[in-house]
C-alpha cells in the first residue's frame, strides 16, 4: 500500500518518481496523478498519461486522462494498482465514499417511474402540423434570446423556460443527460443538467419516464407520449406504438415529450450519439458509449398534438443552430488566441537563432524556416572555452508547438553547459541524457554538433542519427562526413562516439536538417543527400563570376534552386541549414 500523500504525483520507470515502477514495459516517466477534491469527492484524482509506450489502462479501459475514483483499477505495464482511501477506523476500502455519488437533485421531488402504458410517437408520423405565427414568432425571440447568452448552461435554463412560457403551456422542463447506449449495468438515473422549471399554474411534481428516455435514445429524434394518443389535424394517430411509458400517475393526466439536444463539445457530433453506436449495450466507461442530452417537457394532456410536438422540435432546431453559431464563435476566438500566442513563439524562436554570426577566420551563414508558425528545429554557433566554434543543427521529432518547445529547451541546455564540457563529445552526451530523462517514450532529436578550429581546419563531430555533413570543394568536388554510428538523442542513455576530419581552406561546409533532403523532386522521389549535395554545388557555381559573393549569395541561390524543385508547394518540414568555409 502507498499513501497518496502529494498533490501531484508521477508514475514510472525512473527511480526519480514518486511511484517507481521498475519494468521495462512501464516507460521512464509513464503517467501522473493529480488531486482534484473539488471535482467529484474528496477523494478525486485525475490521471494523465504522458504518451507513454504501453499506454495506461483503467477498468480494463486504455485512457489518456480519466477522473479516478474509490476502487478504480489502474493497470501499467505489469503492474496492477487500485486507488482506496482510508475509512475512519484506519480500515484500506475501495468502496466508494458517499461523497462520490453524484447527487446534484436526490432531494428535489422528482420521481424515475416506468408502470404505466402510454401512447408514443415520433416526430416522423406527425407529417404536417399546423404551427400559427405567434409560435413562429416567439421560436424567432427564443434565437435571438440563445445568441445574448454566453453560458452554455444559461441557454439550457432559457430553452426550459420557453417550454412554461404562456405560448407553449408547459407544465414542467428540464434537460437531462442519459448514457447513449443502454451499459450492462441496467438503467441508470439520469443526471440533470437543468433542475426542472415549473410554470405557476401547477402543483404536480416532476416524473421521469424511463421508457420515454429509452425511446428517444433508440430513435434519436423527438417523441411524444400521451395517454390518448397523438392526434394530428384532430385525429388520434392509431399507428402510435404503445409501450410500457411512465409519464405520470393515472391522476395526473399530462403528456410528455423528449429531444434530444446537440452537445457536440462534449461528445465530438451533433446529438451525442457516438459514431460505432449499435444497438449492442457497453460496459461503463466503454470508449463508444458517449451521452445525449435530452429535453424533457411536460404539457397539459390537451397538448398531446403533433402541433406541439413539432413546435417544441422547432425550438429545438433554434437552440441547435444558436449552439452551432456559438461553437464557430468560440472556435474563431480561439483560432485568434492561438495565433496571437503563436506569432509571439515564432517571434522568441528566431530571436534564438544568431542572425549574423562573426568568427574568425570563419564565414558563417544561417537559414531557418519553420515549417509552420514555429518549428521542432534547432540552430546555433556557440564560441567553446578553447577558442574553437560549435556549429548545431538538431531536428526534434514532430512538428508546431510541441516541438518547438523542446528545440528550445536545447538551446537552453547547450547555452548553459558548453562552458563546462571539455569536447563536444561530453557535451552531446549530457544532452543525451537530460533528454533521456525528460522527453516522452515517443520523441527523439537527431543532430549534427561540430567543433571547427578555424586556423587548423581541424572538426570534431558528433553525429546523432542526422543526415552527414557536405563538403563541397573549389574543384567541384564532393564529399560526406562519417554517416552516424549513434542512435538518436533521448532514446537510449549510451555514450556517443565522435570523429574528426579536416576542413580545407575555400572548402563550404554544409549541415542541414532532412526538410531539405526530403523535398519531392519532378520523379516522385526525395532529392535526398546526392540531390542536395549537387543544388549546393550549383548555388556556388552560379555565384562564381561575382567578385563579392559570399557565403549569404551561395545562400540565397541555393534556396531559389529549392524553391524551383518544389514548384511553388508550401514546404512539409521544417528548413534549415548552416553553410561554412574557411578564410
Amino acid at each position: 500500500m502507498r499513501a497518496l500523500d502529494e498533490p501531484v504525483l508521477t508514475l514510472g520507470r525512473s527511480s526519480k518518481n514518486q511511484l517507481h515502477l521498475d519494468d521495462p514495459g512501464v516507460s521512464r516517466r509513464h503517467a501522473t496523478l493529480t488531486a482534484e477534491p473539488d471535482v467529484a469527492s474528496p477523494d478525486a484524482w485525475r490521471l494523465n498519461d504522458l504518451e507513454s509506450r504501453n499506454g495506461t489502462r483503467v477498468n480494463g479501459q486504455a485512457v489518456s486522462e480519466v477522473l479516478l475514483s474509490n476502487g478504480d483499477t489502474l493497470e501499467v505495464g505489469p503492474y496492477v494498482l487500485t486507488l482506496g482511501v482510508l475509512n475512519e477506523s484506519g480500515d484500506w476500502s475501495t468502496k466508494p465514499s458517499a461523497e462520490s455519488t453524484p447527487s446534484t437533485w436526490d432531494d428535489k421531488p422528482v420521481t424515475v417511474v416506468d408502470d404505466h402504458t402510454a401512447n408514443l410517437s415520433r416526430l416522423a408520423n406527425v407529417g404536417r402540423p399546423k404551427v400559427d405565427a405567434q409560435q413562429l414568432r416567439s421560436v424567432q425571440t427564443l434565437g435571438s434570446d440563445l445568441l445574448s447568452l454566453e453560458s452554455p448552461e444559461a441557454r439550457r435554463q432559457r430553452l426550459c423556460e420557453f417550454i412554461i412560457e404562456p405560448v407553449m403551456q408547459g407544465q414542467h422542463a428540464a434537460v437531462l443527460r442519459i448514457p447513449a447506449i443502454l451499459q450492462t449495468n441496467g438503467w441508470t438515473k439520469p443526471q440533470m443538467l437543468v433542475d426542472p422549471v415549473s410554470c405557476g399554474e401547477t402543483d404536480q411534481d416532476f416524473y421521469i419516464s424511463r421508457s420515454l428516455l429509452d425511446a428517444v435514445r433508440d430513435s434519436g429524434e423527438a417523441v411524444m407520449a400521451t395517454r390518448s394518443g397523438l392526434e394530428v389535424d384532430g385525429n388520434v394517430d392509431d399507428d402510435a406504438p404503445v409501450v410500457e411509458l411512465s409519464i405520470a400517475p393515472e391522476t395526473q393526466q399530462a403528456s410528455v415529450i423528449g429531444c434530444p439536444l446537440p452537445n457536440a463539445a462534449e461528445t465530438g457530433n451533433a446529438w451525442g450519439r457516438p459514431e460505432s453506436a449499435n444497438s449492442d449495450t457497453l460496459g461503463p466507461g466503454d470508449d463508444a458509449a458517449g451521452e445525449i442530452d435530452v429535453l424533457y417537457a411536460v404539457l397539459p394532456d390537451r397538448c398531446g398534438t403533433g402541433e406541439w410536438l413539432a413546435l417544441t422540435a422547432l425550438a429545438v432546431e433554434q437552440f441547435d443552430l444558436v449552439e452551432r453559431a456559438w461553437r464557430a464563435r468560440e472556435a474563431a476566438e480561439e483560432q485568434a488566441r492561438t495565433q496571437a500566442m503563436l506569432s509571439k513563439a515564432r517571434k522568441v524562436q528566431l530571436a534564438l537563432v544568431p542572425e549574423a554570426p562573426t568568427v574568425p577566420g570563419l564565414e558563417l551563414s544561417l537559414h531557418f524556416e519553420p515549417c509552420y508558425s514555429v518549428g521542432g528545429d534547432y540552430l546555433d554557433v556557440v564560441t567553446l572555452p578553447d577558442g574553437r566554434s560549435l556549429l548545431l543543427v538538431m531536428d526534434v521529432c514532430g512538428k508546431g508547438m510541441a516541438a518547438a518547445l523542446i528545440s528550445s529547451s536545447l538551446h537552453t541546455f547547450i547555452h548553459a553547459r558548453v562552458h563546462t564540457a571539455s569536447s563536444v563529445a561530453e557535451l552531446i552526451n549530457a544532452l543525451n541524457l537530460y533528454l533521456c530523462d525528460t522527453m516522452t517514450d515517443s520523441s527523439f532529436v537527431t543532430g549534427i554538433a561540430l567543433a571547427i578550429d578555424p586556423a587548423t581546419g581541424q572538426v570534431e563531430c558528433v553525429n546523432a542519427g542526422h543526415p552527414p555533413a557536405i563538403l563541397s570543394y573549389p574543384s567541384a568536388d564532393l564529399a560526406y562526413s562519417e554517416h552516424s554510428n549513434n542512435v538518436p538523442l533521448g532514446l537510449l542513455p549510451e555514450p556517443l562516439s565522435a570523429h574528426t576530419f579536416e576542413l580545407a581552406p575555400d572548402t563550404v561546409l554544409a549541415i542541414y536538417s532532412d526538410g531539405l533532403t526530403e523535398i519531392v523532386a519532378d520523379d516522385g522521389h526525395w532529392i535526398g543527400h546526392e540531390g542536395l549535395a549537387e543544388q549546393l554545388t550549383g548555388a556556388m557555381r552560379d555565384t562564381m563570376d561575382d567578385p563579392v559573393a559570399d557565403l549569404s549569395a551561395v545562400r540565397e541561390k541555393l534556396n531559389q534552386r529549392l524553391a524551383t524543385i518544389q514548384a511553388g508547394s508550401p514546404p512539409d518540414d521544417d528548413m534549415t541549414f548552416l553553410l561554412a568555409r574557411r578564410a
